[in-house]
């Protein structure tokens, strides 16, 4: 796929639209993919430590310096670090310095609808899906590229379109409230969308 589509990057108007929506299903599917991937290997990793903790103790009787440790919350301040280690996996690894990141681009290009050559529903649909499961894993992806996400929404004439980002936000701000707070005026006029058929397709 990469090399069908991305041979001739200028020209990528000239692939149909059923080819570039199947190139945004997969990157996007794929990056989300390796979100849930991760987040259930942390998790696993987590419950490994937690069932190697409680054997050790079974079999020993608590020293005391042990119970110091459980009392300055040490185990607490090693669990925050395992969860911010594996934060930082997922903002800084899985779009932003891997395979993935070299579509970022491109998937931006289609969103913006450069030069007006993406207009194509289902191109739009399944780019804005894409660029939208990226800002979902990283942190940094979704602060660069909600302006795009609200001037597409202000913009777009697709209401499957509008229906996809408004879902989409609500992802967004459940992730990253800090980030989509900003924004939230903008959600709400959206809200209030003049067709009543805007279906979001998953």
């Amino acid at each position: 796929m990469h090399k069908s589509i991305l041979n001739d990057r200028e020209s990528a108007e000239h692939h149909s639209p059923s080819s570039i929506a199947r190139f945004c299903h997969v990157v996007g599917g794929c990056a989300l993919h390796l979100l849930i991937y991760t987040e259930a290997k942390a998790l696993e990793l987590k419950q490994t430590k937690a069932r190697g903790a409680a054997s050790g103790a079974g079999q020993s009787v608590r020293s005391e310096k042990d119970s110091l440790e459980s009392e300055l919350g040490l185990a607490a301040e090693v669990e925050l670090e395992h969860d911010q280690r594996v934060g930082s996996i997922m903002d800084n690894e899985i779009v932003d310095n891997n395979l993935l990141a070299i579509y970022e681009p491109i998937l931006v290009r289609l969103v913006a609808n450069e030069n007006g050559k993406f207009c194509n529903t289902i191109v739009r649909e399944a780019s804005v899906l894409a660029l939208c499961k990226y800002m979902c894993i990283s942190l940094a992806a979704c602060e660069r590229h909600l302006p795009l996400l609200f001037t597409t929404l202000q913009g777009e004439q697709k209401a499957s379109v509008r229906g996809n980002i408004v879902v989409a936000l609500g992802d967004l701000a459940f992730r990253f409230p800090n980030a989509v707070e900003p924004w939230t005026s903008h959600i709400y006029k959206r809200l209030r969308d003049e067709s009543s058929h805007c279906e979001a397709r998953p």
